[in-house]
């Protein structure tokens, strides 16, 4: 098993999403800059795809930015796909493909937060 952290695994699913489409990371960094945020140039997204720069991790802000352009849920970004990878939270502490969308989509935190949506648009 390959335990990967996730930003690994993020940078797996965004390549895997981009090629999917047949878009090159110049598209996808287009499609970033019309939908606000310039900051994601092809440069940038080559080297969260690549993981060319130890330690520079992508963000949530990044994360939900790439979902939301490739129109694919965050939680598919986060996590493993395949038996041979594990999903490493901290040093020693990993979960499976299984395990890890279960953790990832909690559906108890999901109704709450619909729950509280629903409460706030009452006031």
């Amino acid at each position: 098993m390959t335990n990967l952290s996730a930003s690994d695994i993020a940078a797996r699913r965004i390549r895997e999403a981009r090629t999917k489409r047949g878009w090159r990371v110049k598209d996808l960094a287009d499609r970033c800059a019309k939908a606000g945020a310039p900051h994601l140039t092809a440069a940038v997204i080559t080297n969260l795809e690549t993981r060319r720069r130890p330690g520079r991790e992508i963000t949530a802000d990044e994360l939900l930015t790439l979902a939301l352009i490739l129109e694919v849920p965050p939680i598919q970004l986060l996590s493993p796909l395949n038996g041979d990878e594990t999903l490493q939270i901290v040093p020693g502490e990993e979960r499976d493909p299984l395990e890890a969308v279960a953790w990832l989509g909690d559906d108890d935190t999901a109704l709450l937060a619909i729950r509280y949506a629903i409460s706030d648009e009452d006031r």
